[in-house]
């Protein structure tokens, strides 16, 4: 690794904060490349090259023992058993001597966690180029290859696309996004064959059709936290397996659909392009189509009464007209159901007790459920 000079300033002005002296980064050439003294920047340091032949820490006594040294400690500072630079202390032996090991172990975890970061932001970016490749860009052989070789991927592997979405309105941030980050690559890049990448109001995962068994335990796991980390609402929709990278575009159009009935229903966590019924066609529908059929049906309507019958009439649907057991899911005596239905019958026009009546109910409260809420 290259400690880059933005770095090694870093590092040096933070370590005079602690110990009040002051200090120099010198490169692998024995070039000094940082130093809370500016007019040594850019100098070249013997003492430090010696440092770097010898691989030992160096006490310099006098001013220009070592030409465009100073009197202090140097010490080499490794990244995984490999000399990347020397740390120089100035000031007087037993002042300094007391902190060259400690300088030396604080450099090296600085070091090591600059490592981390620029290899968690290089994988965070060979991810998103990966996704824009396979969901954005005209498909070519010649880019499958370049893509193949550059990250060592087969793209030609059965995937799963996956998208996520919050639930409600969220403010997004900077601090926000690299805390997602990490909670998706927890579960999600042990395998080298998955990706993923946040674009715009998407979380985008494409996964090797391996996962498929473990993928609800999973984005279980990944609600869960996100939730009692960050307090935020996931919910996901899921594309079909694809069998090459042609249907990838398909999948991800698919995933797109369940997602945003599930999000205009408020309807479950994870969502299954292949479990959408009438989702298919409303989906479609624009929202100026969608608000003219809600005006037509429900006008008679307040808001109280939406949330009231649109409850009463999705139970009454789902226990297939039984006036016994949605009385019973609604906790109401049945003859209060009965009036419910006849006053909602008289308000709309539509007899819910009608199949067809039912049905354009139906469409219109599932339609402004997540606007209402129940």
């Amino acid at each position: 690794m290259e400690v880059s000079p933005t770095l090694a300033q870093e590092i040096v002005t933070d370590m005079k904060g602690i110990i009040n002296q002051d200090l120099n980064f010198i490169d692998t050439r024995g070039i000094v490349i940082a130093s809370t003294n500016i007019e040594r920047i850019n100098t070249d340091h013997e003492g430090a090259r010696k440092v770097l032949a010898t691989k030992m820490d160096l006490i310099i006594e006098r001013d220009e023992q070592f030409k465009g040294a100073r009197k202090g400690i140097n010490i080499p500072i490794y990244f995984e058993n490999n000399i990347v630079g020397v740390i120089g202390i100035t000031g007087e032996k037993e002042e300094v001597t007391k902190f060259g090991q400690i300088i030396k172990k604080m450099t090296e975890i600085l070091v090591k966690d600059a490592w981390l970061k620029n290899l968690t932001i290089q994988r965070r970016e060979n991810n998103r180029m990966i996704v824009d490749y396979l969901l954005f860009q005209p498909e070519s052989e010649q880019s499958k290859t370049n893509i193949n070789k550059l990250f060592e991927v087969d793209l030609n592997k059965p995937r799963i696309i996956i998208i996520g979405k919050f639930v409600k309105k969220v403010q997004s941030s900077h601090h926000l996004v690299d805390r997602l980050n990490s909670i998706f690559e927890k579960y999600v890049l042990f395998n080298q064959e998955n990706f993923f990448t946040i674009k715009g109001d998407e979380i985008i995962l494409i996964l090797d059709h391996r996962f498929e068994n473990d993928m609800e335990r999973t984005l279980n796991h990944i609600t869960k936290e996100t939730k009692e980390n960050l307090g935020i609402e996931l919910s996901f929709g899921i594309g079909s397996s694809t069998i090459h990278t042609r249907s990838i575009k398909q999948s991800y159009q698919q995933a797109k659909s369940a997602i945003n009935w599930a999000n205009s229903t408020n309807n479950q966590r994870i969502n299954y392009f292949k479990d959408l019924d009438i989702g298919l066609i409303l989906n479609r529908v624009s929202t100026t189509s969608k608000q003219y059929y809600v005006d037509k049906v429900l006008s008679n309507l307040c808001p109280k009464e939406l949330r009231e019958y649109g409850q009463m009439i999705e139970v009454y649907g789902k226990n297939n007209g039984s006036i016994n057991k949605t009385a019973e899911e609604l906790f109401i005596h049945k003859n209060t159901l009965q009036y419910k239905l006849n006053k909602l019958a008289k308000l709309t026009e539509y007899n819910p007790r009608i199949l067809n009546d039912y049905v354009i109910l139906r469409i219109a409260f599932l339609l402004i459920k997540k606007d209402v809420g129940w």
